[in-house]
């Protein structure tokens, strides 16, 4: 069956194509092409046959069509030219003769080509083909066939008013409850007032209460231990008596007196014991306590939890195995003036010559930083976890990246050594900007550093061993700023996260989260246990903190008020699974093995990435970094 060369809504080079496939005469495609000798125009095989037939008596006259542009042609009338031998064919495009056909296997490729071409850009009626610009109905010729996917398009076209109506009650229309939230508002403005005035009131009359009972106290003081007169006069003459009969030696008359003197001494302590304060009176930490309890009130009292109502398992998005087990890992999104070079970042001011092969890079990007170093790299993989760049950190000597912070501010790259006790800062080519600390307990001297935070040029770093976190100054050549220090800090601190206002401190050992006031340094709220061992702590896109805790794959959300928002935990799927890596200790492999064969979850680093609300999961005993969506 002969098919209609034409091909509405065809691009230019379809349509190139299609002329180059279409029989002049009869203009169908090409069946059996067969190309003259003489000229090598070519032919359908019907036409050839026809052309041959007609052709083969040379005293007929034939009428013979010229062809113009887009196929328009004309009738002439022609007498048969005395040079033609009988059975010769003459062309009807250009009058040349020739004796015989021969197959155009050019053109039949080309058929085969747009015979391709157009079966893969047919409609099938599946729904994906609605996504496909290029498909086409076979039988409308129209690329959104209305027979197969009538149901489809009404969905598309009311998903697409729908939108356009959500849109536009964004940007233009006001909030419909937006009158009762503003009377709600205003009679809360009304309650803080009277809240603040009764809470100061009771605060006047506490206060004043605890004035009076240190004038009580003071005047007690100043008025003698035994106020009975009486016995007074009897406990001083004994003491005379004492005083006289000690120093010269009556030991006969002494012997007899001290037992009266030792009772009525031993009844007047009883009567009138010794008055001992009591006083507990930390003016610092009553104020902070009382800030940490009303922010505490006063942090969900307007707006929600960014976490409300969502639920507490977190929805696995993909998992990428690695072939290093990945330890740290962190969120570069500062890319400016920033280019991959021969598979490194590079600064574009850097490269010199081979500015010609630097690719630019699209961010936000992963640093993912390996258990031991192995690579001696930091490799840098887009948001699908595929590695599109390394960063070499040159050490000064031996060195290796314990921890590591992208401070995104500065680019630059915080790392700390535990067992060098150094803190060394790389710019994002692996470059020392500063390396300093040894074994100390001075400032600027470390005992097994750990975790590292940055914020508004100041510098945080876990001083593990000598139970503190120093806080330096970046744009004062490093200087030590201030020592953050807690009565419940032991050698297990693990990290730090520093954000506009507060300072989150993790404590591995004893499963506990400190948080402390930036400005002053000082706590807000008492110590939040947490159910098992924590490790990375991140800042999520409202200033709460984000912390992983280990062997529970679970992460928890805290607000800046020491206050659990919500646990996330991950729950195992069969996808999720691996096989045990073969270099797995078997020592370790027997108690560890879960009913799958697998070893458990052990999340350690940790990133947030705000424009998807991910979570980046550095999963150390299955070698991958499992991606969950908040």
């Amino acid at each position: 069956m002969a098919t209609s060369a034409a091909e509405p809504g065809a691009s230019r080079s379809e349509q190139e194509l299609i002329a180059d496939c279409t029989c002049p005469v009869c203009q169908e495609l090409f069946q059996h092409p067969q190309r003259l000798t003489a000229c090598r125009h070519t032919f359908c095989k019907k036409c050839a046959k026809k052309m041959a037939a007609k052709t083969s008596n040379p005293m007929e006259e034939a009428a013979e069509m010229s062809f113009g542009l887009f196929g328009m042609f004309h009738h002439r009338e022609r007498q048969t030219s005395a040079k033609e031998k009988p059975g010769s064919v003459c062309c009807p495009i250009c009058r040349e003769t020739s004796e015989k056909f021969e197959p155009d296997e050019t053109i039949e490729y080309l058929v085969k080509v747009l015979q391709e071409m157009r079966h893969q850009s047919r409609c099938s009626g599946a729904e994906s083909c609605l996504t496909e610009a290029t498909l086409q109905c076979p039988c409308c010729d129209k690329r959104f066939c209305q027979s197969h996917h009538a149901a489809q398009l009404t969905a598309l076209k009311d998903s697409g008013t729908a939108l356009l109506k959500d849109l536009d009650s964004l940007l233009f229309e006001p909030d419909q409850n937006g009158d009762e939230k503003l009377k709600q508002l205003q009679s809360a403005m009304s309650e803080s007032v009277e809240i603040e005035s009764l809470l100061a009131e009771q605060l006047h009359r506490k206060f004043a209460d605890f004035r009076e009972q240190i004038g009580l106290c003071q005047s007690q003081l100043q008025s003698p231990l035994v106020p009975d007169e009486a016995e007074r006069s009897v406990l001083l003459l004994d003491r005379a008596v004492l005083r006289q009969l000690t120093s010269n030696g009556a030991s006969a008359r002494l012997a007899r007196l001290l037992p009266e003197a030792k009772s009525r001494a031993k009844r007047a302590q009883e009567r009138w014991p010794e008055r001992r304060l009591a006083l507990q009176f930390d003016a610092v930490k009553m104020q902070y306590d009382f800030e940490g309890l009303l922010a505490q009130h006063a942090s969900s009292a307007v707006f929600q939890s960014p976490y409300e109502g969502l639920p507490p398992m977190l929805t696995r998005v993909r998992q990428q195995n690695l072939s290093q087990k990945p330890w740290d890992i962190g969120i570069l999104s500062n890319l400016e003036g920033i280019v991959c070079c021969d598979g490194a970042i590079k600064l574009r001011s850097s490269v010199g010559d081979s500015a010609g092969s630097a690719k630019e890079l699209t961010g936000p990007l992963l640093v993912i930083n390996a258990q031991c170093f192995p690579t001696k790299m930091l490799h840098v993989t887009d948001l699908e976890v595929k590695q599109v760049a390394t960063i070499t950190p040159k050490f000064n000597g031996e060195g290796m990246p314990g921890r590591m912070h992208i401070y995104n501010q500065r680019q630059l790259i915080l790392t700390s050594d535990a067992s060098r006790h150094r803190v060394t800062v790389f710019n994002l080519e692996g470059r020392t900007v500063t390396s300093f600390g040894e074994k100390g307990s001075e400032p600027r001297q470390f005992h097994s550093p750990l975790g590292l935070s940055a914020f508004g040029g100041q510098m945080f770093v876990v001083d593990a061993k000598n139970l503190r976190v120093q806080v330096f100054d970046m744009d004062n050549d490093y200087s030590c700023l201030a020592l953050i220090k807690h009565d419940g800090f032991s050698n297990g601190l693990q990290s730090v996260l520093a954000t506009d206002s507060s300072v989150f401190v993790v404590d591995r050992e004893n499963s506990k989260m400190f948080v402390f006031n930036k400005a002053n340094r000082q706590s807000v709220a008492p110590p939040l246990k947490l159910e098992c061992q924590p490790f990375d702590v991140v800042a999520d896109d409202h200033g709460n903190a984000l912390v992983t805790l280990v062997r529970e794959a679970k992460v928890l959300a805290v607000n800046r008020c020491g206050t659990k928002l919500k646990t996330f935990e991950f729950k195992e799927t069969a996808e999720g699974r691996q096989q045990m890596p073969d270099d797995f200790p078997m020592m370790m492999m027997m108690p560890m093995l879960m009913a799958n064969g697998c070893p458990p979850r052990m999340f350690h680093g940790l990133a947030f990435e705000s424009g998807s609300r991910r979570l980046y999961i550095a999963d150390l005993m299955r070698s991958c970094v499992v991606v969950a969506q908040l």
